[in-house]
């Protein structure tokens, strides 16, 4: 009996030690800290850059194979083939476009941009080598077998930059089954650049281009810096769906304020702007 007491208090001791040192363990371990969560980068901030090419295809070939070679093959092995940039796919779905296919390419910024192409139509080597990694898409049994002329943009090669918008942005907007709309304006010969300049950032900026209730919507005026067509601007809106975008221009060139009265932001800054021969471009984000 005695042995017994001595084995059970002999237990109890070493329960008692291991309690105590686990209790000094996990007061001198240090308090885990979060683990930092990098900033979401979005490709529809203030000074990122946009260029639109269209890709015509070739007669009597089929188009559900040939898009299923682009939404399939193509565009995932472009989508992020160049850090600081991204390529959407996208089709024309109102406009003399209709019909044409979408290689649309957005950098971050200038730099980016630059990275690949400092000069328009001349490509950095840094450029030419990932571009070699996709040389495979362009033989006659992948690209060319669907398309001519690659993706055009003789005459039509722009850069668009983001000049003005919301100063938040909180998600990506350029997602699939998005809707673009590319209103196309060129200055007033009257209007004064540095006014509108000011306009843009000191009314319409934090008025007009982000509001919490049109959580469908997101609006940007845009600037064509380099190209076809540079100095003019485009008044762009991004909408969640065709459904909205529908809601807030019913018709091609007929925006749902036609006809009504234009509220004074709005106004004011088409006072600065006149529609330019461009027109309206509508597309909807495929991938």
């Amino acid at each position: 009996m005695k042995r017994i007491n001595i084995l059970m208090s002999l237990f109890f001791t070493g329960l008692f030690m291991v309690s105590c040192s686990e209790s000094t363990l996990e007061e001198t371990l240090p308090t885990p800290t979060a683990i930092p969560t990098e900033k979401t980068d979005f490709f529809l901030e203030k000074g990122a850059l946009m260029g639109i090419h269209f890709g015509v295809q070739r007669p009597n070939v089929s188009l559900v194979e040939s898009r299923n070679f682009l939404r399939y093959t193509f565009f995932p092995s472009w989508k992020d083939l160049c850090p600081g940039s991204r390529v959407y796919y996208m089709r024309p779905d109102r406009g003399p476009r209709l019909g044409t296919e979408v290689f649309f390419w957005v950098f971050q910024d200038k730099a980016a941009r630059n990275q690949y192409f400092p000069e328009k139509d001349f490509p950095t080597e840094a450029f030419e080598k990932r571009r070699a990694a996709v040389d495979w898409l362009y033989s006659d049994t992948t690209f060319y077998k669907y398309f001519k002329f690659g993706w055009n943009t003789s005459g039509y090669s722009s850069d668009y930059e983001v000049i003005a918008i919301a100063d938040s942005v909180d998600r990506e907007w350029l997602q699939d089954d998005a809707a673009l709309v590319f209103q196309h304006y060129q200055l007033k010969p009257e209007a004064d650049s540095l006014a509108f300049i000011q306009f843009l950032e000191e009314e319409w900026t934090p008025n007009a281009s982000y509001s919490k209730d049109k959580e469908d919507q997101i609006s940007a005026v845009l600037k064509i810096t380099r190209g076809y067509q540079e100095g003019q601007y485009a008044l762009f809106n991004v909408f969640s769906n065709l459904q909205s975008r529908d809601s807030a221009f019913p018709y091609e060139g007929k925006p749902q304020t036609d006809g009504q009265e234009r509220n004074s932001l709005e106004s004011k800054l088409l006072s600065f702007l006149e529609p330019s021969s461009d027109g309206e471009g509508h597309y909807e984000v495929v991938y």
